[in-house]
């Protein structure tokens, strides 16, 4: 997962920023609803597979994909003036490690209690969590494109 994981982190970046450039300035939403989706079909393949070879090959492919965190930290820096770049980055990593290591772990343990009532399909919760929030991401990604055209055009004019 290291290398899946890193590798994911720089290609998203590259791939990003070569669109920033080109003028797409939605590009880190454009991507992420992309990835998203992916995380969707990915996430859902892997921890429902039976097999384990299956499981490590689409939890590979995952790790890829997941390294969100960096592009969403650098969308962040663009649209944010440069005195409030520390206090808007910390309360973004506050936000999402209070609501990725305080919930993830309780969605996955309800759906396991309450709706699959085994604590052996842990693998079915992991993947109709990834299939819940994969998709609400996705929504909340696409519907916020034009805002972040608009928020990025507006850092734009501030340089």
């Amino acid at each position: 997962t290291a290398v899946a994981g890193s590798s994911g982190l720089l290609g998203m970046g590259m791939f990003v920023d070569r669109q920033m450039t080109r003028g797409v300035r939605d590009a880190h939403f454009r991507f992420a609803v992309w990835l998203s989706l992916a995380i969707v079909l990915f996430g859902a393949i892997a921890f429902s597979a039976t097999s384990i070879i299956l499981f490590f090959l689409f939890y590979a492919v995952l790790k890829l994909l997941v390294p969100i965190g960096g592009m969403a930290s650098a969308s962040i820096q663009i649209v944010t003036p440069n005195e409030l770049r520390g206090t808007v980055s910390a309360i973004y990593l506050f936000v999402v490690t209070l609501l990725g290591a305080g919930t993830g772990p309780t969605v996955v343990a309800t759906f396991t209690e309450l709706i699959f009532h085994d604590s052996a399909k842990v693998g079915l919760a992991m993947a109709l969590t990834c299939i819940i929030l994969g998709l609400f991401a996705t929504a909340c990604f696409a519907l916020g494109r034009r805002q972040m055209r608009e928020a990025v055009e507006t850092a734009e004019a501030w340089a």
